[in-house]
């Protein structure tokens, strides 16, 4: 299927008798163990750990997911940014981007919010200062694909959805210039079925992981992981 990064969640608090200390040295195992699967099987694809704004999320910040990926040891890991996610918390998703290392992100998820609810709006219909937002990326030396996480309920489809976000983000890209228009992805049909897919074994993983179930989690994603390179 060609894709490259295989975008993870932070655990949620889901068990309040498990400190956050313990919540964490349980990550880093388990992302330890995916990060060292993938290469030694050769597994042509990069962890991205996405920040998240629930309340009921154990890692929210940059700087602890940062953290996170260093104590894990991987080093087919980076972040996957989530602008949308970043803007609902009050942090501005252009400054935050400034201060991150070089090479850091591995993956950009774009849509747009008023910074009160995570509405996913096409870019542009929001307050995101979306120039300053592909201004810092370049800065950081980011250069891979963008991805659109956009639903606007006044359009009659997704496919209109996709190109209202392609046109702005274009006009927003023309000044100053940012990461390159061909390096964004646009959807086709050909991919909805199998990502569908991969949400369900996600959410799935994800369950059993909020149950302690960590070793059954690791074994779950490696094999969902296998099935989709060969």
């Amino acid at each position: 299927m060609g894709v490259k990064d295989f975008t993870i969640h932070p655990p949620m608090v889901l068990d309040p008798e498990v400190t956050n200390d313990e919540r964490c040295k349980l990550f880093c195992k388990f992302l330890n163990k995916l990060s060292k699967f993938i290469e030694e099987n050769s597994i042509k694809i990069n962890i991205s750990l996405e920040n998240v704004f629930d309340d009921e999320a154990m890692l929210k910040e940059l700087g602890e997911l940062l953290k996170i990926i260093k104590n894990a040891g991987c080093n087919n890991t980076a972040l996957c940014l989530d602008t949308g996610h970043l803007n609902v918390i009050g942090q501005k998703p252009d400054m935050i981007i400034e201060g991150l290392p070089a090479n850091s992100v591995s993956a950009v998820h774009l849509h747009d919010n008023y910074g009160i609810t995570d509405n996913h709006n096409l870019p542009g219909d929001g307050n995101i200062n979306w120039s300053g937002v592909f201004t810092a990326l370049k800065s950081i030396n980011f250069d891979n694909p963008l991805i659109f996480e956009v639903l606007s309920e006044k359009s009659k489809s997704i496919r209109t959805d996709i190109d209202n976000a392609w046109n702005s983000v274009k006009n927003a890209m023309q000044n100053p210039p940012g990461p390159s228009s061909k390096s964004i992805i646009k959807p086709n049909n050909s991919l909805t079925t199998y990502l569908d897919d991969l949400r369900v074994k996600y959410d799935y993983a994800e369950l059993m992981f909020s149950k302690g179930k960590y070793e059954d989690a690791v074994k779950f994603t490696i094999k969902s992981l296998t099935q989709r390179d060969s």
